[in-house]
């Protein structure tokens, strides 16, 4: 499922913001030949240049001398490594030490972009090799997925795509992206409650006597909603181009407000086991919204199939547990003895 992929997704007040865990904002994973010194100095130094464009959010960072300096010695900011085997591929991952790794894109008088980062939604169209249209869905594993979830991890972008299920069809379609009609697309977002919204159409064109691949994207969520294009020798880079876009836009937005924490309300964990799918999610997110004491939300971790949320709510706990259990979906959890947990822990029962 695409909405697995690399980061956490959640929403703030029902709204917009990720917070992206720190093992993965300040992490990178490099395919080696081999495990020599040379391999692994090489592999560092990739992976180091790919964490200091996701955590400062630019990719300008690697441009500066300090920066550049810093890439020669990777060993100094590293806090551990290992190699794992997939297929015929050998892996090597990398972590490195956060506080060095802030320090030193400071030094370079970048800002350092926090783990609270905004959900993305993408509305995506593209023009096949026989002229019919098709809708980028959660459920489609292609090659332009996959280079869309690459650079989405690289940046650090948390992105979602539409479910296209029963309900979602009835309202929206491929057309509805390709002809740009805004306000469909914008409503049918709201079931997501992602901080961002973009669409965007991939076609092919003659230009000269070359083809090429346009990609033509909308930022719906800004006012007035931001536009742009770029023509690719092919559909993989236009894809990237559009993701780089998009991240940069990203960063503008939200690098200096999303660091800036002083008006966030006391929040308490809310711990819910058996999400395995988005679908999963997108009711347990609706759920809690209808819910008017509780006042905001988001994601702070996942792992196979736990969601942690950081909730803020205007009633006790003991009487938001008892709203939340009227529901029926969710069982309070229990331990070895058969008695409830203390804690907003709760098992999904769809």
């Amino acid at each position: 499922m695409k909405f697995w992929i690399f980061a956490i997704v959640g929403i703030l007040a029902f709204g917009s913001i990720s917070a992206v865990a720190e093992n993965r904002l300040y992490s990178g994973t490099v395919v080696v030949k081999d495990q020599s010194n040379t391999s692994r100095s090489m592999a560092a130094k990739t992976a180091m240049k790919e964490v200091l464009v996701r955590v400062s959010g630019d990719r300008a960072v690697l441009r500066y001398k300090k920066i550049q300096q810093a890439l020669i010695k990777t060993q100094r900011f590293t806090r551990k490594f290992h190699y794992v085997r997939e297929g015929d591929e050998l892996l090597m991952n990398i972590e490195f030490e956060p506080t060095l790794i802030n320090q030193l894109i400071e030094s370079a008088n970048f800002n350092v972009w926090s783990g609270r980062r905004p959900t993305t939604l993408f509305w995506l169209a593209e023009q096949t090799d026989d002229n019919k249209k098709r809708l980028f869905a959660d459920s489609i594993d292609s090659l332009e997925m996959q280079t869309i979830e690459r650079v989405a991890a690289e940046r650090g972008l948390q992105i979602l795509f539409p479910l296209m299920d029963f309900e979602e069809q009835q309202s929206v379609s491929v057309f509805d992206v390709w002809g740009r009609f805004d306000s469909v697309l914008m409503t049918a977002s709201e079931r997501y409650m992602s901080g961002q919204v973009v669409s965007a159409r991939l076609f092919k064109l003659e230009i000269g006597n070359t083809m090429k691949w346009r990609v033509e994207w909308r930022l719906l969520h800004k006012n007035p909603a931001e536009s742009g294009s770029h023509d690719a020798s092919s559909k993989e880079d236009a894809v990237v181009h559009l993701m780089h876009q998009v991240a940069d836009s990203t960063m503008m937005q939200f690098v200096n407000s999303s660091n800036n924490a002083s008006d966030i309300e006391a929040e308490y964990e809310m711990v819910v086991d058996g999400l395995s799918t988005m679908e999963d999610y997108v009711e347990v997110v609706k759920l809690l919204s209808n819910i008017k004491e509780i006042q905001g939300s988001y994601v702070t971790a996942m792992d196979d199939g736990r969601v942690t949320f950081s909730i803020s709510f205007t009633v006790s706990s003991s009487e938001l547990m008892q709203e939340l259990e009227m529901d029926g979906r969710l069982l309070k959890q229990r331990d070895e003895f058969g008695i409830a947990l203390d804690s907003l822990s709760f098992d999904w029962r769809p």
